[in-house]
């Protein structure tokens, strides 16, 4: 089969979440796949995009994995878009084109997959912007319709595409994301060294999520607040993430509380510094209103960090019994949670153990074939 992907993701200037999910994919489908063709389709002008290119995706490039570049303004592309200009001209004739995220394009030929992260904006509107409510009100349930099987990153994913947009379940396959070997305990030097760079003391209890408002990062802080007052006025809240609609809430959640002096916010970071600093955490907090998946719990469980995450959507499926799972609203059994891995040395050594053969059953390898293996179901 020749499969075309829309790759135009991997060219974000941080590969967070879609972006770096997908660029695993494809890194997994260039090594594991010894059936199928693959072309990636990108569309940019900027040189700063060139340079990612070359840095990015020219080493995964090879007889079977080849890459097709379109050079036009966004702009222009937008306007092609609406007078159904298919990709297919682009990145030739296909047997299945594979979209990992909400950006479909008019496609002649061959079959349609699509991967769904999540649909928050419709399930949980109130965290999102007015503008994001709205494409995905109008676009997404289009999409639903055009693709010929769709990807869910979690069976809760899956149950609510079903449910929301009424797809029967037999179009609808689970391919859970994975992790990547570099995650992993580190040597106490790597630890020291990032503590050292981003000026971190210890302990530290982490969190790694874009400031989004359903990351629930606000109540996280008021947490660390209630800590303070029953005896852990030694830890520190450090929070790795884009800036994003929720920063300015979070800022000011953190000088209302008196905090500023007591938590880091770390921005981007990048992904080598990663594994040192989840391993690094005494205790990595996910505290989510919702998430399609909850990656960055099996990461921190990965580094051999025990973890408190939210009893809520896909978080208990991902995580399992390998953290403490807590109502997301409740600031007190969040709070209590990390107290209790603070000082209970029985239960953290118990959910230490239970994460690192948790996370050793999420593999990017187990995701590629389970996406391989839906592109050939429906490819033509």
């Amino acid at each position: 089969m020749r499969i075309g992907i829309q790759a135009s993701n991997m060219l974000a200037t941080h590969l967070t979440g879609i972006e770096y999910s997908l660029t695993e994919l494809v890194r997994q489908f260039a090594k594991l796949d010894e059936r199928n063709d693959y072309v990636l389709y990108f569309n940019f002008v900027r040189s700063e995009y060139a340079e990612r290119f070359e840095s990015r995706i020219r080493p995964l490039l090879s007889d079977r994995v080849r890459a097709s570049i379109c050079r036009v303004p966004n702009r222009v592309m937008n306007i092609a878009r609406e007078l159904h200009w298919p990709i297919d001209t682009s990145i030739g004739r296909c047997s299945a084109v594979y979209y990992h995220s909400f950006d479909m394009r008019p496609q002649w030929f061959g079959a349609k997959v699509l991967t769904i992260h999540d649909l928050m904006p419709m399930t949980h509107a109130e965290y999102y912007p007015k503008v994001d409510v709205e494409y995905f009100n109008r676009w997404v349930p289009k999409m639903v319709r055009k693709a010929d099987a769709l990807i869910a990153v979690s069976q809760h994913t899956k149950d609510v595409v079903v449910d929301l947009l009424g797809v029967p379940a037999d179009r609808v396959f689970v391919a859970r994301h994975g992790i990547d070997a570099r995650f992993r305990r580190p040597a106490a030097a790597g630890l020291d060294a990032v503590r050292e760079r981003f000026g971190l003391r210890h302990p530290y209890l982490l969190s790694v999520s874009t400031a989004e408002p359903r990351k629930n990062l606000a109540r996280l802080v008021d947490a660390l607040a209630l800590l303070h007052t029953q005896g852990h006025e030694d830890l520190q809240l450090v929070v790795a993430g884009k800036s994003a609609w929720g920063s300015p809430e979070l800022r000011s959640r953190i000088e209302a509380n008196g905090l500023s002096d007591h938590v880091k916010l770390l921005g981007y970071v990048d992904e080598a510094d990663l594994p040192s600093l989840y391993a690094g955490a005494e205790v990595f907090s996910l505290p989510s209103i919702a998430e399609g998946f909850g990656l960055p719990a099996l990461e921190a469980m990965a580094c051999g960090t025990p973890v408190v995450a939210s009893n809520t959507t896909a978080l208990p499926e991902v995580c399992g019994d390998a953290a403490l799972l807590v109502d997301p609203v409740n600031t007190e059994a969040l709070a209590d949670a990390v107290s209790r891995l603070r000082t209970d040395s029985q239960l953290r050594a118990a959910l230490i153990e239970r994460g690192f053969r948790r996370a050793a059953t999420f593999s990017w390898e187990s995701t590629a074939r389970a996406t391989v293996a839906v592109l050939e179901r429906v490819g033509h």
